[in-house]
Formats: structure tokens, C-alpha cells, sequence
């Protein structure tokens, strides 16, 4: 015949309580760490299809630029699920300032360069993102 202590219960009940107590927060902090990873994942990719927008910008205007040295610039059109658009300023013989600008989902982005087209493509001299 087996006797089973009263008091032994109880401790059986305390070690089951501190396991799920454990069990539970190490899964919550899975949980919020796969949540944060979730949100920098999203927040990057848009970054990158921000960058890829303007970089699209820019490069339209180049072209137009390369074509034409009268192009002013392009007017906001959508492009994939962005819009981009570009202005050109003269600074003085066969030196331009263009200004490529993309949106994506209430972000925005803009790249000022400077170039020269005296040669027979254009070449860039300055760029900044700002």
C-alpha cells in the first residue's frame, strides 16, 4: 500500500504553477519579439520601394534630360504603388539642378543632383538624398 503525504500536494501544485508561469512568459516574449521583427521587416521593405521610387525618378529625369536640355521636369504619375515626379532648373550651360521626388503610402523621399550635360550622356556631379 502507498501513502501519499497531504503536504507533498501541495508542492506538486506549486511546481505546476511556476512551469506555466515560465511557459506563458517565454511565450509572450516570443510573441513580441516576432511582432517587432514583423513591423522592422515592413517599415524596411517600404524604405526600399521608397529608394527604388526615387532612384525611378531620378533616372526618368535623366533621360528626358539626355533627350532634351529644355525638359522642366515631369509631373506626379504613379508608378507601381508609388507616384514620382521631377522638376529641372537651369544653373547655367549645360548645368542643371534636378529634384526627383517619390511617395509611397504617406512617406516621401528626395534626391537633389547636380548635372552636366555637355558631354554626350549626361554625367552627375553632385547627388543627395534629403
Amino acid at each position: 500500500m502507498i501513502r501519499v503525504v497531504r503536504h507533498e500536494f501541495g508542492h506538486a501544485l506549486v511546481v505546476a504553477l511556476v512551469v506555466l508561469l515560465l511557459v506563458g512568459s517565454a511565450a509572450t516574449a516570443i510573441a513580441v519579439t516576432l511582432q517587432l521583427e514583423t513591423r522592422t521587416s515592413a517599415q524596411e521593405a517600404r524604405r526600399i520601394r521608397l529608394v527604388a521610387l526615387n532612384d525611378a525618378a531620378m533616372a526618368e529625369a535623366l533621360a528626358e534630360l539626355a533627350r532634351s536640355g529644355s525638359f522642366q521636369g515631369s509631373p506626379e504619375h504613379r508608378l507601381d504603388k508609388g507616384t514620382i515626379s521631377s522638376s529641372v532648373r537651369t544653373l547655367g550651360l549645360d548645368r542643371y539642378e534636378i529634384t526627383a521626388t517619390a511617395n509611397l503610402a504617406g512617406w516621401s523621399q528626395v534626391a537633389v543632383a547636380e548635372v552636366d550635360t555637355s558631354g554626350s550622356t549626361p554625367r552627375v556631379l553632385t547627388w543627395q538624398k534629403r
